[in-house]
């Protein structure tokens, strides 16, 4: 729709000599548009177009559609089976260990416990790489290394005050 303030501005210039083709070309309106504001009585212009065309995402709008609609249920789905899981092992403490998993020791006393590497996929590689993230040089000078549910490798450090009888504690 042809705002009032457009209309008063083709009048405008075109009172002020300008024609009718620089008109259309500066405000992006067709002539037979700027012809009728023109003639038209004072304030009695009403201008709509009879079809609207497409944006040029048009082809592409169902598509898109489709994929945002997609999109939305797979994100609905997601939080739906994240709420409903933290609201059973809060419900049921017993599940949590299912749920979630539980803490895991991967270095005892300095050694590796291969065995719960492999449980766990992880290498020799990995763990000396977070260990070395994690401040500590030599895998002698680890006393205990837990692999956390959520996937962070926690060291405790020989010099650490914590005996293992803490973090036996902690794990249970």
């Amino acid at each position: 729709m042809l705002v009032l303030e457009t209309v008063v501005r083709i009048r405008r210039e075109y009172a002020g000599g300008k024609a009718i083709k620089a008109i259309a070309r500066d405000l992006h309106v067709s002539r037979k548009v700027i012809r009728k504001a023109i003639r038209a009585p004072e304030g009695a212009f009403d201008y709509q177009r009879k079809v609207q065309p497409l944006p040029r995402i048009g082809p592409f709008q169902d598509r898109l559609n489709t994929s945002l609609t997609g999109g939305m249920l797979a994100i609905g789905t997601f939080a739906f089976w994240a709420l409903t899981l933290s609201w059973a092992t809060y419900l049921f403490p017993k599940l949590k260990n299912a749920l979630e998993g539980e803490p895991r020791v991967i270095v005892k006393y300095g050694k590796i416990i291969e065995a719960n590497l492999r449980r766990d996929r992880l290498t020799r590689d990995e763990i000396l790489s977070e260990m070395r993230l994690a401040g500590i040089g030599r895998l002698a000078n680890v006393e205990w290394a837990i692999l956390e549910p959520q996937g962070k490798i926690s060291f405790i450090s020989k010099d650490s005050t914590a005996t293992p009888k803490h973090v036996a504690d902690d794990i249970v």
